[in-house]
């Protein structure tokens, strides 16, 4: 599937290791460096999911995802990673 999927979010504890392994693969991946709590992870991906509904780029939406952490005032704001594949732009839009 590696020639069709675009973006990986692994919204789970711990997962960056995993996030860099596939990230050799797949354009974008998400990974989280620590544990998250529920809700921070509830939030993150509401509006990550939502940012790119409205057409705005990976990078943009993972950006907005994180600010959305910060105004709901998380702790968690640092944890989310997105990693790119070397030579894929993080400026790509995801295809619907």
């Amino acid at each position: 599937m590696k020639e069709t999927v675009r973006l990986v979010v692994l919204n789970a504890c711990w997962s960056a290791t995993q996030a860099q392994q596939i990230a050799q693969h797949i354009d974008h991946v998400v990974g989280m460096r620590r544990p998250v709590d529920d809700r921070s992870a509830t939030i993150f991906a509401a509006a990550f999911y939502s940012a790119l509904a409205f057409g705005r780029t990976v990078h943009e939406s993972f950006d907005q995802a994180r600010t959305s952490l910060m105004l709901h005032t998380t702790p968690d704001h640092d944890v989310p990673q997105l990693l790119s594949r070397p030579g894929v732009a993080a400026r790509l839009t995801v295809d619907r």
